[in-house]
């Protein structure tokens, strides 16, 4: 055997045999002797077992007490369960079992149903927590007695006392102790009392009880086993008074653990229940508050929608307006772009009509006249302009097409979204019915109002039928309204785009006349450059046949001379030879001479003639200038011609040089234009027919020049011919004597010659 071992053993023998002697000693000790030590000692351990008693009993009275304090208050949370229940049982009454509500409210009773049994629950342990704690109590008091009997024992009392912890307390004071205070070596009361204060804060029940009974025990056997001090009462009958108290607080003790199980239990309970109702309630209530907070709010939205429906409709009256004038503008727009696309075209056609004229003009050489170039850069800008002309026409017209028909394709969309909006506002009042709000009322101000008096009424009757209320309809219409919105919204939009492609055909439209008034501007400069030097070749032209004319009338005048000169001479030449020879007939060389003579006058005469037939032709030609080729150009024709023959008729008859002037070429500029001061409207085949009028007259002026200056020729020849026929004669004359009549003859014909 260990030492350790060995020493514990002896340790026992030698406590174990001073207990047995101790024990046997205090049983021989006279019960009529108690010594200072004794009362002491005996004192402390009975004020000792006293607070142990009165710890366990107010312990358990004090659970006995909170028992019935959890009991109640069960009850109430019973009572407060029930409440929320029933209130959660007429919501749902109240709801549509589809609802998102409905399933909240009958989650919330099944749980108020765990609730109730879980308070139920509560409030039988709670029940039996008291019951236990009471039994506690009584197995606790029963040491009253224990004790009672031990201070009878030892004061040798036969009255009986009350079995509390007051009159127990005082018969404890009866054992009296004379002198100073007792020493602390004796602190059983101490010791036990701090283990029994423990109690009231003790979690581990059973722990105490065990370290209670040990105490009990230790402290016990510590005064009996003390000669001085122990008593035979403590060990009458085994130690009986101990036994009993011990087994007492046993009981008690197990008594009051089981009370304060149950009591712990009954405590969660209550405390979990409350909690649990006070957040179910709080569920309801929020549920309650959600669907009163929901409906109020949808109630807004729908007043909301509402307001906004009626701005809206507003809005819609106002761009339908604006789009319907938009869509006849836009249809105004189209005619006038295909208006003027029209006028540009046939502009347009004139404007090249004219330009080809010029051109053929230009290359047929009417058009060349001395310090008058004609400038092609007219032309270049002519059909630059109507080019341009032509493309902002174009464009205006497919700008304004886009327009009418973005605008009635709108139109039609704006139908559309006026019909949901009708739609919408049909829906809208099924809602506004199912908040019993006014439908027919369709005013704002009566739709809020109404809303307000509806959330003034009981909650529960708002309740039962906000739950019939859709709120996804809600939702759809709003998002439909927002939708409609949007719609008109971009109807704006479009209408904006509209009126801007309509200025934008407007500007085209504007763009096309500019050019059409810069083409038809540069055509007319074009047409005037060449009328202008077509009329002054033609003015030339009459102005050099006037020329012509003079010339031929001086070449008669010639003829004439030179025919009587030749014949005279002839005759004088024949009898001066006859005088002179006296042979009747002139010398053959000599009359061949005058042969000669007379043959160049003779072609000089038929070149005169022939010359003066297109002289007359051209003037003729002149005269009677152009003529229309079809009864449309006729008129315009004849206009022209008048201002014509009035310039040219009569031109071989008139004296000056010029036939044409400024103001009589202006003038006839003017009559081209067909009195309108408008090029464009003059018939282009005026200015080629004038064009080719003025070549063929200045060809045939040509002509006349060319047969005239043959005329001349032919004069200075026949001239020429008669001087060398009078020439020969006179030299044949000298060949004679010349006799005084014949020098006299000769002396004349030399002043002749």
């Amino acid at each position: 055997m260990p030492s350790a071992a060995r020493f514990c053993v002896a340790l026992l023998l030698v406590t174990v045999s001073h207990c047995v002697s101790a024990a046997l000693y205090c049983t021989l000790k006279s019960s009529n002797k108690f010594t200072r030590e004794e009362k002491c000692a005996t004192r402390d351990l009975l004020f000792g077992w006293l607070n142990v008693t009165q710890a366990i009993i107010e312990r358990a009275t004090e659970v006995r007490k909170n028992a019935t304090t959890i009991k109640n208050i069960s009850k109430e949370i019973r009572k407060e369960g029930q409440t929320a229940l029933s209130r959660a049982k007429q919501v749902l009454s109240a709801l549509r079992s589809d609802s998102d509500g409905a399933s909240a409210i009958n989650n919330i009773i099944n749980d108020l149903n765990s609730v109730i049994s879980r308070v139920d629950e509560s409030e039988c342990n709670a029940t039996e927590a008291a019951e236990e704690a009471n039994r506690s109590s009584e197995e606790a008091s029963k040491s009253f007695g224990s004790i009672s009997i031990a201070v009878k024992g030892i004061l040798s009392w036969a009255k009986n006392s009350e079995l509390t912890y007051e009159g127990t307390k005082l018969m404890i004071e009866h054992i009296k102790v004379d002198g100073e205070k007792c020493p602390d070596v004796y602190n059983a009361t101490r010791v036990l009392g701090m283990h029994a204060n423990e109690l009231s804060k003790s979690m581990n029940l059973t722990a105490w009880k065990v370290e209670m009974l040990n105490l009990l025990q230790s402290t016990h056997d510590k005064v009996q086993s003390d000669n001085k001090t122990c008593r035979r009462t403590f060990t009458n009958e085994n130690s009986e008074k101990l036994r009993n108290l011990k087994s007492l607080v046993n009981s008690a003790a197990k008594r009051l653990m089981v009370a304060v199980k149950k009591f712990d239990a009954a405590h969660a309970a209550k405390e979990k229940s409350q909690l649990e109702v006070d957040a179910l309630t709080g569920e309801i209530e929020s549920t309650e508050k959600t669907i009163l907070t929901s409906m109020e709010r949808y109630g807004k939205v729908l007043c909301d929608m509402l307001k906004q429906h009626a701005m809206l409709q507003a809005e819609l009256k106002a761009v339908k307006q604006r789009l319907e004038r938009a869509v006849q503008e836009a249809y105004a727009r189209e005619g006038e772009a295909t208006k003027v696309q029209m006028n540009v075209t046939h502009t347009n056609t004139r404007v090249q009509s004219i330009v080809d004229s010029v051109l053929a003009a230009y290359r047929s050489g009417s058009s060349s006249f001395p310090n008058a170039p004609l400038s092609l850069g007219s032309v270049k800008r002519a059909r630059r302009s109507a080019a341009g002309a032509l493309h902002a026409s174009q464009r205006a017209v497919l700008i304004s097409r886009e327009a009418r028909s973005t605008a009635t394709a709108t139109e039609g969309h704006l139908e559309k979204v006026e019909k949901a909006l009708q739609s919408f506002m049909g829906k809208l009042k099924v809602m506004l019915s199912d908040l019993q709000l006014n439908a027919e009322d369709s005013t704002t101000e009566s739709c809020y109002s109404g809303l307000s008096e509806l959330l003034k009424k009981d909650q529960l009757y708002i309740v039962g039928f906000a739950s019939q209320f859709d709120e996804r309809a809600v939702h759809q219409a709003n998002e439909t309204l927002t939708e409609l919105e949007a719609k008109v919204k971009a109807t704006e939009s479009s209408l904006h785009g509209i009126n801007g492609k309509m200025e934008g055909a407007s500007n085209s439209e504007a763009r096309a006349k500019e050019f059409e008034r810069e083409a038809v501007s540069a055509a007319e400069e074009a047409a005037t450059e060449v009328l202008n030097n077509t009329l002054k070749r033609l003015c030339a032209s009459a102005t050099e046949l006037n020329f012509l004319d003079r010339n031929s009338r001086s070449l008669s005048e010639r003829s004439a001379n030179v025919r009587a000169h030749v014949s005279l001479e002839a005759e004088h030449a024949g009898a001066a030879l006859k005088d002179a020879s006296g042979v009747a007939e002139m010398p053959q060389y000599v009359e061949e001479g005058f042969v000669v003579a007379n043959g160049r006058v003779a072609v000089f005469e038929k070149v005169l003639r022939r010359a003066d037939i297109p002289r007359r032709v051209v003037t003729t030609e002149l005269e009677g200038v152009m003529r229309g080729t079809d009864e449309r150009t006729e008129k315009h024709y004849r206009r022209v011609n008048v201002k014509l023959w009035e310039a040219f008729s009569n031109a071989l008859e008139r004296n000056f040089s010029n036939v044409c002037d400024a103001s009589r070429v202006s003038k006839l500029l003017q009559v081209l234009r067909d009195g309108t001061g408008d090029v464009s409207l003059m018939s282009p085949s005026v200015i080629t027919e004038l064009a080719q009028f003025a070549v063929r007259i200045d060809k045939s002026v040509l002509n006349v020049r060319r047969v005239v200056e043959r005329a001349a020729a032919s004069a200075d020849k026949a001239e020429a011919a008669v001087e060398e026929a009078i020439r020969g004669a006179h030299e044949e004359l000298l060949t004679h004597r010349c006799t005084p009549i014949y020098k006299q003859l000769l002396g004349v014909l030399g002043r002749v010659w």
